[in-house]
């Protein structure tokens, strides 16, 4: 048996969800008060069988705004039915089609079960079959085998023999009972007459005895009073009893009480596999509370191999989401739950890409507010260090900078993000082929904002004073000339370098090949000449590699020890300040209905109607584009 569909109406912070999980595992990703534990919580109120609804009031609290005007409804549809064994049993299915729709001839069985609460308050547990409402009884609950553990869970208590616990439910059986019974009744044959052979003890007993029989209260008999664990019973007796582990290089039992927050979760997890190993259905809030990445692996493995029925998963973990198919991957905003982009929404090379590289940054962004795609590492790298000069980061305002695989790949990271809700804003180089670039976005309805630098990334770079006061200082820095001389001849020579002015100089002046220090290399070169040699030094040592966060390091450091404030260039704060507009909005400016931020714009580049709020941020590039993608 498994969860076929989901409906929830007015419960919580959910005003109408309905959604068909997967039969085998389902991964919940979402924001903080999204509905993932509103979703749990109401699964928990309709099939938990230990939670007693008879005559019991709901708060106003549980209804969605607190409106009580509109009932609650959860709603949760079954298949594969062998497990609910009942005499009359055929009596609660119903025959449905392929589009849900219930029919005499319709091939699939369903079993539907209501929570339904009014605004009296009132909760109404039932089976829905042929238009009648039945009785959703204890034992049916029991049947489906359902299992909640939240996320402020007590692993102690699930692995003590309280009631409903999990170690309770795995370990009692009818036999325990009368095992735990035989117990009982040796354990008062045996104590009692142990406690009247200390002296002491039979004496003030004896005393007792004598005085309620004065007082005609006993029999008069010298053994009239005795003692017996009348409160014993089979539940209260294993609830005495505490699991105790010897740990790996000890001799002594230790109670489980006294091991770690961890251990203690990771012991609970083990245990629900054996518990729901047959059938069952688990719905488990953050498995990875207390536990280290590879254990929070481990475990994963461990549960999803062992638990044969149906489980759900909500966390926070990269490591627990990446472990899973995108298809196993829902993402939950506002109480709506969606189904992953396929890796194959652009086409099979992103596919393989993503699967071999890119899977656990995709995952990263989906955690995210929003995300900032950048062509190459030296974006990926220098623009944190440069957003914490500007504000508390990227990373403090909820925003993930993501390699976008470079210039060509851009679009496809574009597109998985924009079809799954989360804004995307791509930062790109004016390159000669930007025309063709922008109609990868236009044509694969991307929705994303694009901003194009004037040139690119190193440009911004030297256009900042503080790096023309010490440029030649950080270059040193990176490469000492006299050990890496041939670093500095890669503008020049190197086939990467774009510098057809560099190349000319070298093929033309002899010096510049015999050059023993940075100062003799630039002294053959103008202003506009050593700019581009700068451009191009930056272009083709720091592409792909970490001395792309030390350039951005030492450039703060710099301008901190100098006590220059304003040091960044114009494109990266407007980069920075309109990442906060389009985020924080979702997308649309609340000034105005016809600015960069909202405004449909065709690939001709063009960027009228602005908002006075998002034209301040035009300043810095040739162009802002949102791109709509309908």
């Amino acid at each position: 048996m498994y969860i076929y569909k989901i409906i929830i109406e007015n419960f919580r912070n959910i005003k109408r969800l309905e959604w068909k999980p997967n039969k085998n595992v389902n991964v919940l990703i979402g924001p903080n008060g999204c509905g993932k534990s509103t979703l749990a919580t109401a699964l928990d109120y309709l099939l938990n069988p230990y939670i007693q609804w008879y005559n019991k009031a709901l708060s106003e609290i549980e209804y969605y705004d607190r409106d009580t005007s509109n009932s609650i409804l959860i709603e949760v549809w079954f298949k594969d039915l062998e497990e609910f064994i009942e005499d009359d049993g055929e009596l609660y299915f119903q025959h449905v089609d392929e589009n849900d729709n219930f029919s005499e001839n319709g091939q699939e069985l369903v079993l539907i079960t209501r929570f339904k609460a009014g605004p009296d308050k009132k909760a109404i547990h039932s089976i829905f079959s042929n238009g009648r409402e039945h009785p959703l009884r204890q034992a049916h609950k029991g049947l489906i085998n359902f299992k909640y553990i939240e996320s402020d869970r007590d692993p102690l208590k699930e692995l003590s023999f309280v009631r409903n616990s999990v170690l309770s439910r795995f370990m009692y059986h009818d036999n325990l009972n009368v095992l735990i019974q035989n117990a009982i009744e040796e354990f008062n044959d045996t104590t009692a007459p142990c406690l009247m052979q200390d002296p002491d003890f039979k004496t003030a007993l004896d005393n007792l005895g004598k005085d309620f029989a004065d007082f005609n209260l006993i029999s008069d008999e010298e053994a009239a009073i005795s003692l017996e664990a009348t409160e014993l019973t089979e539940r209260k007796t294993l609830q005495a009893f505490s699991l105790v582990f010897k740990n790996k290089n000890a001799t002594k039992y230790i109670p489980i009480k006294y091991q770690s927050r961890g251990i203690k979760n990771l012991m609970l997890l083990i245990a629900l596999g054996e518990l729901l190993k047959e059938t069952g259905i688990l719905f488990l809030e953050e498995p990875e509370q207390n536990l280290e990445p590879f254990m929070q692996r481990k475990i994963i493995q461990n549960v999803t191999d062992t638990i044969k029925g149906q489980i759900f998963l909500t966390t926070h973990s990269i490591e627990v989401a990446k472990m899973h198919e995108f298809e196993d991957i829902f993402l939950m905003r506002d109480g709506k739950i969606s189904c992953l982009p396929s890796s194959q929404c652009v086409d099979n090379a992103f596919e393989r890409k993503i699967e071999r590289f890119a899977k656990r940054e995709l995952i990263s962004g989906l955690f995210s507010k929003g995300v900032l795609l950048v062509e190459g590492d030296s974006e990926l790298l220098g623009l944190p260090i440069f957003s914490k000069e500007y504000s508390k980061g990227l990373e403090y305002n909820g925003v993930d900078l993501i390699r976008g695989g470079g210039k060509n790949e851009v679009y496809k990271y574009a597109k998985f993000f924009s079809e799954c809700n989360i804004p995307c804003i791509c930062l790109i180089d004016n390159d000669d082929d930007i025309e063709r670039l922008l109609n990868d976005f236009v044509e694969n309805k991307v929705q994303c904002l694009i901003l194009i630098l004037p040139k690119d990334y190193e440009t911004s770079i030297i256009s900042m004073q503080v790096f023309q006061d010490c440029w030649e200082e950080l270059f040193e820095g990176i490469y000492k000339f006299k050990d890496y001389k041939d670093n500095y001849l890669k503008p020049f020579t190197s086939d990467s370098s774009k510098s057809d002015v560099l190349k000319g100089k070298y093929n033309n002046i002899e010096a510049i090949k015999k050059s023993k220090s940075l100062g003799q290399m630039i002294s053959f070169l103008d202003d506009n000449e050593i700019k581009e040699f700068q451009r191009e030094f930056l272009h083709i040592n720091l592409a792909g590699v970490s001395n792309a966060k030390y350039v951005a390091s030492y450039l703060v450091c710099e301008a901190q020890d100098r006590k220059i404030k304003d040091f960044l260039p114009v494109a990266f704060k407007n980069m920075f300040k309109l990442i906060g507009v389009y985020v924080d909005s979702n997308r649309v400016c609340k000034q105005s209905k016809k600015c960069i931020v909202h405004k449909v714009v065709n690939p001709s580049l063009v960027h009228d109607d602005i908002c006075k709020k998002c034209a301040s941020v035009r300043e810095g590039y040739t162009c802002i584009l949102n791109v709509r993608g309908e």
